[in-house]
């Protein structure tokens, strides 16, 4: 986002969706503990 809350670079975005795997699931596979960390699932 622009400083007037105009999207930026659109082409180069990621969904909604990717955001949250790059911050849960994939951060958990990168130090190796998807075992124990990284998903949300009810349980």
């Amino acid at each position: 986002m622009s400083e007037t809350g105009k999207a930026v670079l659109v082409k180069e975005g990621i969904t909604p969706l990717d955001a949250l795997r790059m911050y849960t699931d994939y951060a958990a596979r990168t130090t190796f503990e998807e075992k124990v960390k990284g998903s949300i699932t009810p349980g």
